[in-house]
């Protein structure tokens, strides 16, 4: 995979891009986090936006282990926006328009089946749509086809069109320093009105290089307990070995003798109060509540409730509702599985330095460059999401139409958007060239800051956690 410099800088501004539209999104019945790969993919073509894609879900995946399942996904949007960009299809509104549709029915084709196979909810808000759907009678895995063909074009061509916006709306200069360039330089331009926001780029980049400078790369709490001193590798075993427990450790047993029933295994809420009390004498048990309360909690309610009300298998009426007590049996198994895992990811990160981490990917092999745009990614995330309100916010001072909706929110998305994204590409300029006087495009490999002291504990700690979890399979295969 040969990028230059530039795009390699541009790509952490992406995938912070990806992850603070889909936040800002959750809510509504779309996603938009895919609009960052669709620009690193428009900009500077397929690997770009592959590589944007993949990242981008890993660094969600770290909120919420569930987006991991819509890797490939990821992958698939970015190549296909890059083929699509160099064969001019983003060069006008209509062509961008149809793009983001056929972008769509593909994204929607692949997640439907990985959307039905993991419990037939995103945890988002297009759940509602999944049990609208469950409601009409329709098996789990049509209710997310119609789901994602409902929601994926619309949701690819707000993105394409907002793309083709920008790169209209983005001076030529700026623009034709990316691989794209050529292919872009015939776009047709949008009349609209954006040159108020775009004249205060060079007012505000400065500013914003200084928040970008003053943000805590991490959201680790510091601390010395014998978790914190552990080795990252004793950290990232657990979480292999509760990703492993989450496909394989049932939750519930079903019992034929003397009558069918349902019984609840012990083996996840013995793990998950192992860990949550692991964080407890860590010092960090009310951040991890807080993030389990955020994420995997709302999460595993949805899966549960989804599949409990319009699941197939045994059922008990409660009023005018239907309960499959196998459905809601095998998906608060999922659910469990999945608070296991965002358990133990919150365990990593509120106790190791984020750059610890990158260190140790760096150790096991992982490409520097890879690494860079992790850490600077993680860096960009709260400064964008902090710049994105002081858009809004001065737009609001400057009498913008107000309201709430779907409606309201696309009517400003355009507005708040562009001087965002036209700054974050300045700044892409300005930090191409920094690495570049850094010796970032270098051949040789590079040197460490600093070593991690391992404690003489941690091969036990390691033996600890594969005993534990190599007992519980032998037990549930006893």
């Amino acid at each position: 995979m040969r990028l230059d410099t530039r795009t390699w800088a541009l790509l952490p501004f992406a995938v912070a891009l990806n992850v603070v539209m889909g936040w800002t999104a959750s809510p509504l019945p779309v996603h938009l986090d895919s609009l960052g790969t669709c620009i690193a993919a428009a900009l500077a073509g397929p690997a770009a936006g592959m590589l944007t894609g993949a990242i981008g879900n890993i660094i969600s995946a770290l909120q919420n282990p569930i987006w991991l399942r819509y890797f490939p996904v990821a992958i698939m949007i970015g190549a296909l926006t890059g083929l699509l960009t160099r064969w001019k299809m983003l060069n006008s509104a209509f062509l961008a328009g149809v793009s983001g549709i056929i972008i769509g029915i593909c994204s929607a084709s692949l997640a439907a089946p990985i959307t039905a196979w993991s419990g037939g909810a995103s945890g988002g808000g297009t759940d509602l749509l999944i049990a609208a759907f469950r409601e009409l009678g329709y098996s789990k895995l049509s209710a997310c086809f119609a789901e994602s063909l409902l929601v994926d074009p619309l949701d690819k061509m707000i993105s394409c069109l907002a793309v083709y916006a920008f790169l209209s709306i983005m001076p030529s200069k700026m623009r034709s320093a990316f691989p794209n360039g050529p292919v872009l330089s015939h776009i047709q331009p949008l009349k609209a009105n954006f040159a108020a926001n775009a004249a205060k780029l060079k007012e505000s980049a400065t500013r914003q290089n200084i928040e970008i400078c003053s943000v805590n790369l991490s959201i680790d709490v510091p601390g010395s307990s014998f978790w914190h001193r552990a080795a990252t590798s004793t950290k990232f075993l657990l979480i292999l070995c509760s990703a492993i427990a989450l496909f394989a450790v049932p939750g519930w047993i079903k019992l034929t003798a003397p009558q069918p029933m349902w019984y609840p295994l012990p083996y996840y809420p013995v793990l998950l109060a192992s860990l949550f009390a692991l964080a407890i004498s860590s010092g960090i048990g009310a951040e991890l509540g807080r993030l389990l309360l955020w994420t995997a909690f709302p999460l595993g309610l949805a899966i549960t409730l989804i599949n409990g009300l319009w699941g197939q298998g045994d059922e008990i009426a409660i009023g005018p509702l239907h309960w499959s007590i196998a459905s809601a049996c095998q998906a608060s198994s999922l659910a469990m599985g999945i608070t296991l895992v965002t358990e133990s990811i919150g365990l990593l990160l509120l106790t190791t330095p984020i750059y610890n981490i990158c260190s140790y990917l760096e150790r096991c092999g992982v490409p520097g460059r890879i690494n860079y745009i992790l850490l600077a990614s993680l860096n960009l995330i709260p400064s964008m999401q902090r710049r994105s309100a002081e858009i809004r916010e001065t737009q609001a001072a400057r009498a913008m139409p107000s309201g709430s909706g779907l409606r309201h929110w696309l009517r400003t998305l355009l507005p708040s958007l562009i001087p965002l994204l036209l700054s974050a590409i300045a700044d892409a300029h300005e930090r191409a060239l920094t690495l570049e006087m850094r010796g970032f495009s270098a051949s040789s490999s590079r040197t460490s800051w600093s070593t991690p002291q391992v404690p003489s504990y941690d091969p036990m700690l390691k033996a600890g956690i594969l005993l534990v979890f190599i007992t519980i399979g032998v037990l549930i295969c006893a």
